[in-house]
C-alpha cells in the first residue's frame, strides 16, 4: 500500500506477509486488499494495481455489489468463490467511504517480484544474493 499523509509525504509501510493454506492467486489477492483497506483512516479513491484478471474484472464491472444484492451467488446461480472476503472488502467499502477501481500491472511490479522472496529469506551472511 501506498499513500500521502496530509503534509503531502509518501507514506509506504512495509508489506505484511502472511500464509494462506490452499487458495488461489485470486484468494491471496483478495486477502492482501482486505488487509489493506483495514488500514485506511479515511475516505480515499484507490486503485488496485494486480495481475489477477479475475479480481481485476470483478471490480471494474462490480461483479461484488451485484454478488451481494443476489445472495453471493453468480447469474448461472453458483456460489461466489471467497465470498466471505468479498463481503469483508465490500464492508469496509462502505464503511470507510471509499471509491475502489482495478488496473493491471504497476511500474513496481518487477521491482517487487524481484524484492519479496528476499524480504521473508533468511539472512544468511554466507550465501550470495544477486544485486538489483
Amino acid at each position: 500500500m501506498s499513500a500521502k499523509k496530509a503534509d503531502g509525504t509518501p507514506h509506504e509501510p512495509p508489506p505484511r506477509i502472511a500464509e494462506y493454506e490452499e487458495t488461489t492467486e485470486g484468494g491471496l489477492t483478495l486477502y492482501a486488499l482486505r488487509d489493506a483497506l483495514e488500514r485506511f483512516n479515511y475516505a480515499c479513491e484507490i486503485t488496485v494495481h494486480t495481475e489477477c484478471g479475475h479480481v481485476a474484472d470483478a471490480i471494474s464491472q462490480h461483479w461484488p455489489e451485484q454478488w451481494s444484492a443476489n445472495g453471493w451467488k453468480t447469474q448461472k446461480q453458483k456460489e461466489v468463490k471467497n465470498a466471505c472476503l468479498w463481503s469483508d472488502i465490500l464492508l469496509l467499502l462502505e464503511e470507510g467511504g471509499h471509491l475502489l477501481r482495478a488496473e493491471g500491472r504497476h511500474e513496481y511490479s518487477e521491482l517487487m517480484r524481484y524484492r519479496l522472496p528476499l524480504l521473508a529469506a533468511y539472512q544468511d551472511f554466507f550465501s550470495e544474493v544477486k544485486e538489483w
